[in-house]
């Protein structure tokens, strides 16, 4: 457990973390764009939603997948598989996102923002936060575990 990493470790755990890293730039920077540019909703409308989406589930979630990734017990490990599980539904999430319909108004375009906002930072958050605790279980030495963090 105190070993030395191999680089080849390094630049793995290094790749999936530019996934999610792409994945949820590509999302800040196009997303507020697509619900008012493309989808039509009112500005106001979309930063009310996700306000309300990030503050209210973010809160409940991120924790929530800490404490059940702490305690699975799977033969790909406790932390890895929700990783594999999350995979496929954050594309679907993403999708679903990016798919609402034009000329949402009112509250359904509120609800519309908030709840797919919340179907897809569900899935992230399954797969992000095992994924961030997985570097204190690769090894007990702190320069390793700090070149996996940077």
């Amino acid at each position: 457990m105190d070993q030395k990493l191999s680089a080849g470790y390094k630049f793995r755990f290094a790749l999936a973390e530019l996934g999610f890293t792409t994945l949820r730039a590509a999302m800040d920077f196009f997303l507020l764009f697509y619900y008012t540019d493309v989808a039509g909703i009112s500005p106001a409308l979309v930063g009310s939603a996700l306000l309300v989406a990030k503050l209210t589930w973010d809160a409940i979630n991120d924790p929530l997948f800490g404490y059940w990734s702490d305690r699975t017990r799977s033969r790909f490990g406790r932390r890895r598989i929700y990783m594999l599980i999350a995979a496929v539904p954050i594309a679907i999430g993403s999708w679903i996102q990016l798919s609402l319909p034009h000329g949402l108004t009112g509250v359904s375009a509120f609800f519309a923002v908030m709840l797919t906002f919340w179907l897809k930072d569900t899935f992230v958050t399954m797969a992000v936060v095992p994924y961030a605790s997985l570097i204190a279980e690769v090894t007990h030495d702190y320069q390793e575990r700090s070149s996996l963090a940077l």
